[in-house]
């Protein structure tokens, strides 16, 4: 899945439309620092999981905290697999693309 999509289903249960915005921003600013190179995985995935955390503890209340963790940590795992995807794409895209001059 892209990081836009993913961001969709991890905020479409949020009833705030301002909280979606802040959650979906923050998850954005989180990829470009990570398209920027200048962080570590470990860190990026660490600040996607408390994200993560907060929004399913939010939305599933039902959830023993062992399962909001898990779903959390499985979630997380997603998206910095979609951001490695994305951001190796455009590079390349950036890379191979027909100069204008």
């Amino acid at each position: 899945m892209s990081v836009s999509n993913l961001i969709a289903s991890l905020v479409s249960n949020l009833p705030d439309p301002a909280l979606r915005m802040d959650v979906a921003s923050t998850i954005k600013y989180l990829f470009d620092v990570y398209s920027s190179g200048r962080v570590k995985d470990e860190e990026i995935k660490q600040s996607l999981y408390e994200v993560c955390r907060e929004v399913i503890s939010a939305t599933s209340v039902n959830l023993l905290p062992e399962e909001i963790q898990k779903l959390a940590n499985e979630k997380a795992e997603e998206f910095l697999k979609a951001f490695r995807l994305e951001s190796i794409s455009r590079r390349v895209s950036a890379k191979f693309r027909p100069s204008v001059f």
